[in-house]
């Protein structure tokens, strides 16, 4: 029987891979399917939301907090100031607000736009990342953001860092996004980029497959053909180069079973830092792990 797409329902999906939970010991492996249709890949089966949770533990990444400067490297700290001065909170060229940030993790984006004049607001589930954002000082809502009670056109951005794959509907959480965001207001979307050049070389072990946790696989015309369909007008397309270095060593680690090996770990920094020249070709090529879609609600309606 054709197995249908579940994020535009065509019949007649295609497997790519299948594999288990890169970073935990989860239960149950699961297919990723491409659709041809809609130029995007899904995760099936669907967990359901209460399997789905305990592949969020503590450890998940985006719920740690940030370490001490005391416990990193001279390495470490170096990337890290590489990545803030690069990374998407002091590069997204958008104009001063409100905004509002969708799956906000630990906060870290956030403060970063804060910093920049901002008048910032975050959405997350997970009543431990939120502990960690309100220790900033921000202003966080706990929740579904499909269930949260915002007011219609309430903000001036709403920013999707690394959510909309973990999204179980990315269509209702974009078209929620749309109501959110005041007429001319800036849609922001990061995303994994399933037409990298990384997930074509590691194929079921690319670490930004992270089964089951990411549901939707987004390419950029899938992603560009969504956000149409949603009601966006897009602006830009910016492929991301400090991604890359990252994805290829996470990826390596996922494929030869040591991704939590303590040797690696303590020498994961200077390899990053190694593998960083690897992200500009690919960028200029539309081929990076990560890319970001910025689009706008249009000005008038019907536009």
């Amino acid at each position: 029987m054709p197995v249908r797409c579940p994020l535009c329902g065509t019949a007649g999906t295609r497997q790519l891979y299948e594999a288990r939970d890169p970073r935990f010991d989860g239960a149950g492996r699961f297919h990723v399917r491409w659709c041809e249709a809609c130029g995007n890949a899904s995760t099936l089966p669907r967990p359901s939301a209460r399997e789905l949770q305990t592949h969020y533990p503590d450890a998940y990444d985006p719920y740690r907090p940030d370490l001490s400067e005391r416990s990193r490297s001279a390495v470490h700290r170096a990337l890290l100031a590489v990545g803030m001065r690069f990374g998407a909170g002091w590069t997204d060229d958008l104009p001063r607000g409100s905004l509002l940030d969708v799956g906000c993790g630990n906060g870290a984006y956030m403060a970063a736009m804060a910093s920049r004049g901002f008048a910032v607001t975050e959405i997350e589930m997970s009543p431990r990342a939120c502990g960690l954002v309100a220790r900033r000082g921000l202003p966080v809502l706990q929740g579904d953001f499909l269930e949260v009670d915002v007011p219609p056109e309430s903000f001036d951005i709403v920013t999707m860092n690394h959510f909309l794959e973990h999204s179980p509907d990315p269509r209702a959480s974009l078209r929620r996004a749309h109501t959110l965001l005041r007429r001319g207001g800036r849609l922001v979307v990061g995303v994994p980029n399933f037409d990298s050049w990384v997930r074509r070389r590691f194929g079921a072990h690319w670490s930004d497959l992270d089964l089951p946790r990411h549901l939707t696989h987004f390419t950029p015309r899938g992603l560009a053909r969504l956000l149409d369909e949603c009601g966006f007008d897009r602006i830009r397309t910016r492929y991301e180069p400090s991604a890359d270095s990252g994805s290829v060593l996470t990826s390596l680690l996922v494929r030869s079973g040591k991704r939590d090996d303590p040797v690696l770990r303590a020498a994961y920094p200077a390899l990053h830092v190694a593998l960083y020249p690897v992200g500009l070709p690919l960028s200029l090529l539309g081929r990076s792990a990560w890319m970001r879609v910025t689009s706008r609600k249009p000005t008038r309606p019907g536009a």
